[in-house]
């Protein structure tokens, strides 16, 4: 496993939402996830993108479990469509990985009867290139790599268009946009989809790529601060990377 420096504060906001999944939340059975063992311990599976939150929750079961009687077995997983679906079968008692938005859309889509935690840390969005030092030296008519999962995506062209490369319809639900929403591309740019994953990939092909925090991560590139520009791009608050359990009485 790869390791990342971490906030404490990130630290224990996600553990306190591991907490909850252990306790059972108010209004609901009170049912806890996890097994428990001889000695109290709840012992909870939770499946998490490998860098940075798998590092959180590896330094959670090491610093901190312990005092909260938890016991966290940490999966990895590379492939986005998994940990939900895993998390409503009940292979887990908890997922950490993803932003508000996609867990809507992938409730709404698959009919998940699964609830998430308040957000836990904000991930770095940003424009990644390793043939330009700076937006102003996009070429006309430069390939630029984004997401293909649509809460993603709309998330890459809000940046794009904060970055002034392009325009797009101000009267679409700004989580919503997609590539035909786009109303200005004065340089005539090309742009390629990709799964997130495979986004640090593209880099040798493209003029650049709008890439997740923890993939840039995973390949050794540096949030926020990059070879040609970057930010967090928040389109609400609620974007926010956190975790999700299942409902109680399943």
């Amino acid at each position: 496993m790869k390791h990342t420096p971490l906030n404490l504060s990130v630290a224990a906001a996600a553990a306190a939402a591991l907490m909850l999944s252990a306790c059972g939340d108010e209004g609901e059975t009170g049912e806890p996830a996890g097994e428990e063992a001889e000695d109290g311990t709840v012992e909870l599976t939770v499946r998490a993108s490998p860098v940075p939150h798998a590092d959180i929750l590896q330094f959670i079961d090491d610093e901190l479990a312990e005092e909260a009687s938890l016991s966290i077995e940490v999966q990895e997983f590379d492939d986005y469509n998994l940990p939900n679906e895993a998390l409503d079968n009940g292979d887990l008692d908890a997922n950490y990985f993803q932003h508000e938005p996609w867990f809507d859309a992938e409730v709404e889509e698959n009919g998940y009867d699964i609830v998430h935690f308040d957000g836990v840390h904000i991930e770095p969005f940003a424009l990644y290139s390793s043939q330009h030092d700076d937006t102003a030296d996009l070429p006309e008519g430069a390939t630029i790599a984004l997401n293909n999962d649509p809460s993603n995506q709309a998330r890459g062209l809000v940046l794009l268009a904060e970055a002034g490369l392009i325009e797009i319809d101000e009267d679409v639900d700004a989580q919503a946009l997609t590539l035909n929403d786009i109303t200005e591309n004065p340089s005539s740019f090309e742009f390629i989809e990709a799964d997130a994953a495979a986004l640090t990939r593209t880099l040798d092909d493209v003029d650049a790529a709008v890439i997740n925090g923890n993939n840039a991560l995973e390949a050794d590139l540096s949030p926020p601060r990059t070879d040609c520009w970057s930010r967090t791009a928040t389109i609400t608050p609620r974007e926010l990377p956190g975790g999700a359990h299942r409902a109680r009485g399943r």
